[in-house]
């Protein structure tokens, strides 16, 4: 994802398959952000269909586990 029109299309395709998507897209970083019912695999899928490259993220590890903070 490069220009504006990406910013546009992306949560066009997204929100066509998923009315209720919250879907951020950030041209700098080349990612988007997707709140919703998809799952990654039709998130892929539907932007593979545009034309795009995905892979859905690594999950954040986590920091802490909980029980030292009472």
């Amino acid at each position: 994802m490069e220009c504006g029109s990406c910013a546009v299309l992306v949560p066009r395709v997204l929100k066509a398959l998923d009315p209720g998507a919250e879907v951020k897209v950030d041209l700098l970083a080349g990612t988007v952000d997707v709140a919703g019912a998809l799952d990654a695999g039709q998130v892929v899928a539907a932007l593979a269909a545009e034309g795009y490259s995905a892979v859905p993220a690594e999950p954040a590890p986590k920091s802490c586990c909980g029980t030292c903070h009472g």
